[in-house]
């Protein structure tokens, strides 16, 4: 079974590849860009089963999105840009 993972993040691309680089051979990750539109990053997120971010901020819309959610881990300190209510709500730590 393939685990699709999504990584958010404005990193370099050499610095992005070395955070994903641990990934089992069973992950699948994609990385891209931050700023896409929100509209955009929820068409990629829709099946993720785990999201990485960085900078630590994601639209509501996006978690709501993605139905197979399980887990979104943060590259950076802090999460007081993160919509917790809405994780709380979808039962995603």
């Amino acid at each position: 079974m393939t685990v699709k993972v999504v990584f958010f993040t404005n990193l370099a691309p050499e610095i992005a590849a070395e955070i994903i680089a641990p990934a089992p051979p069973s992950f699948h990750v994609e990385v891209h860009p931050h700023d896409l539109p929100p509209a955009q990053k929820a068409a990629l997120a829709a099946d993720a089963d785990f999201l990485i971010l960085f900078p630590s901020a994601i639209e509501p819309e996006v978690l709501r999105a993605a139905t197979r959610l399980k887990l979104v881990q943060l590259v950076s300190a802090g999460f007081d840009k993160m919509p917790l209510d809405v994780l709380t709500e979808l039962g995603i730590p």
